[in-house]
């Protein structure tokens, strides 16, 4: 499950990029280590999750 997060969380900071340069003309330093990537506390609610807020 590590490399699923691992890879999504990579996947997700390369989408951001894309939209900052599409956005504003410039890209955000931004890797796949600022985005977390955590398993959710009840499997109802999936299999991976991207929290919002620290």
């Amino acid at each position: 499950m590590k490399h699923y997060r691992q890879t999504a969380s990579r996947i997700i900071g390369e989408i951001l990029n894309t939209l900052a340069l599409e956005k504003t003309g410039k890209g955000i330093p931004l890797d796949s280590s600022g985005v977390i990537s955590e398993i959710p506390p009840k499997p109802e609610l999936g299999d991976i999750a991207f929290p919002m807020f620290p």
